[in-house]
């Protein structure tokens, strides 16, 4: 994702599954990597902020090795107003 702006994102991602209980999200920007579990019972989003700057990566991963599809995944990437950040400003590289 091209993240080099001048406002700092938000990546949102949900998960709905009934035969996967969780996903994993991995996000890189550098060397820096970060994991994130994201539950696939319910509806509330998994959100991970970090700064404008170089490209950053978003893998997700399952717990299911089976070749058709097990659910759902969306996700979102927003750009954010600087007063709007929530919780830490940077969880790849962590606060």
């Amino acid at each position: 994702m091209e993240t080099n702006g001048d406002k700092p994102y938000r990546f949102d991602i949900v998960c709905n599954s009934a035969e996967v209980s969780k996903a994993t999200l991995v996000v890189t920007r550098g060397r820096s990597e970060r994991k994130f579990d994201v539950a696939c019972k319910g509806t509330d989003a998994v959100r991970v902020n970090f700064p404008a700057g170089t490209p950053v990566t978003a893998t997700v991963t399952s717990t299911t090795t089976k070749p058709e599809p097990q659910g759902l995944l969306v996700w979102n990437l927003k750009t954010l107003e600087r007063g709007n950040v929530h919780g830490c400003a940077d969880d790849i590289e962590g606060c």
